[in-house]
């Protein structure tokens, strides 16, 4: 049996003298932010968050203060947030959840549209029958059935994930 002392504790920040490091493909963790939400490589411009989207097999996640700053506005209020919306569609980017919220420490994972992220969000989603019926048959003919039991462990998490951030985030309009 190993002591206490051979495990490292799951509820401290990793020692790694690289908090910035993006390699991971969920993008931001949430060790890698100043107080004031951004990290010292977030993007500046649209193409730049695409890029990085890109980069990061499609899936990044973000804090909504950056994306603000990336559309230039200040309060992040209803207009701001489908003006972002519409923004991220326009550069081939959507995001999760489906109403961005209204606070800037908020993340929002992105997604590229045309790839299999999307298309498991759209299914999940249901936005529209077709797409999802051959996403999810795509998922269940897989061969490789692990990643599969994976992918959909994932998923689950994710919806609860985000069905847990959501509550807080639907609130009456100001």
């Amino acid at each position: 049996m190993n002591a206490p002392s051979d495990r490292a504790p799951t509820d401290q920040a990793p020692t790694d003298p690289t908090p910035t490091d993006r390699s991971s493909p969920a993008g931001h963790s949430p060790n890698d932010h100043t107080p004031n939400g951004t990290a010292p490589h977030d993007p500046t411009t649209w193409e730049e968050l695409r890029a990085v989207v890109v980069g990061h097999h499609g899936v990044y996640r973000i804090p909504m203060g950056v994306l603000r700053e990336i559309g230039g506005f200040g309060r992040i209020g209803t207009n701001v947030r489908q003006t972002l919306s519409s923004k991220l569609a326009g550069i081939g980017l959507g995001h999760l959840p489906a109403e961005l919220p209204s606070y800037q420490d908020r993340e929002v994972l992105l997604f590229q549209y045309g790839t299999p992220a999307a298309e498991v969000v759209a299914a999940v989603r249901g936005d529209v029958m077709s797409a999802a019926e051959t996403a999810l048959h795509q998922l269940n003919s897989s061969r490789d059935m692990e990643r599969l039991r994976e992918a959909t462990l994932k998923s689950a998490e994710l919806l609860t994930v985000l069905s847990d951030r959501c509550r807080g985030c639907m609130g009456p309009l100001e």
